[in-house]
């Protein structure tokens, strides 16, 4: 039985994330299919949903970062607001999420731009 469903129209979901708590789902965007396809997707979205609203499916947030996320990481150590940092490799750059509310708090530029990197946080 289907419960809840959410459209995500023009989306290719790449990687998925959960937060340190479980609390919201993280999902990347790449591309895939034709060309007529790739040039209608969004392959720079991170979208946010709310897992605490279960069995509804509830998008929170979605962000367009400029390029798809290389990947995610969290840094939850309960002294300090939740932080998300999505690297994304195309721009070279870092995306730092508040992860309470959702918002970007700022964008690093790293490096030049690489077709793929990680973020790390120690």
């Amino acid at each position: 039985e289907v419960l809840s469903k959410a459209d995500l129209n023009d989306i290719y979901i790449s990687k998925y994330y959960f937060n340190t708590d479980g609390t919201k789902l993280y999902l990347t965007t790449g591309k895939s299919g034709s060309p007529e396809q790739q040039e209608n997707l969004k392959t720079d979205a991170l979208l946010i949903f709310d897992m605490t609203a279960l069995p509804k499916i509830k998008l929170i947030k979605e962000h367009r970062l400029g390029c798809s996320s290389g990947s995610l990481a969290f840094l939850d150590d309960g002294a300090h607001a939740p932080l998300v940092f999505s690297s994304n490799s195309g721009e070279g750059t870092v995306t730092v999420i508040d992860g309470a509310s959702d918002e970007i708090v700022e964008t690093f530029k790293v490096t030049a731009g690489t077709s793929h990197s990680r973020a790390w946080v120690l």
